[in-house]
């Protein structure tokens, strides 16, 4: 009986079709939620959703305007174009020269997300590493801890 009912349920499916994700966990809260609540990347040529939901990403942005206020005294987010250094100035995580560009060696302001305090000018790689580790002590120690493991073992 129970092989009849699976049978016909494979023939109903379509073959060749896929299922599709229709929702991602949230990075930042850990929420699992629908598509719709994360917003488009559209950096570069490939479009993607956001790793954070659009409610997380609004507490960051405003978390940034709280450190811009904290650094130059306004919070105005074009501040950040005036007041930044010159192109190939160092980046204060991996001393790769920065540019104000697109790419990704172009110059972040940095910021804590959760105190909204700068912390520094670095290249947009070391940014996104930075997010992707959790903003966080912690999570870049997990990298640290995950490297030396392998080192270790090799």
């Amino acid at each position: 009986m129970k092989q009849l009912i699976i049978e016909e349920v494979i023939t109903q499916v379509k073959p060749n079709t896929e299922i599709t994700k229709t929702g991602q966990e949230c990075t930042r809260c850990n929420i699992f939620k629908p598509l719709d609540e994360f917003s488009i990347n559209g950096y570069g040529s490939q479009k993607f959703h956001r790793k954070i939901c659009k409610t997380c990403r609004d507490t960051q942005q405003e978390s940034k305007l709280d450190a811009i206020q904290n650094k130059f005294g306004f919070k105005d987010s074009s501040l950040v174009q005036k007041h930044r250094p010159p192109e190939n100035t160092p980046c204060e995580c991996c001393g790769t020269p920065m540019t104000y560009g697109q790419e990704m060696n172009s110059m972040c302001f940095d910021h804590d997300p959760i105190k909204g305090k700068f912390r520094g000018w670095i290249c947009k790689r070391c940014n996104v590493g930075l997010g992707n580790a959790g903003d966080n002590d912690e999570g870049v120690m997990n990298f640290v801890r995950y490297l030396t493991l392998y080192e270790i073992t090799n």
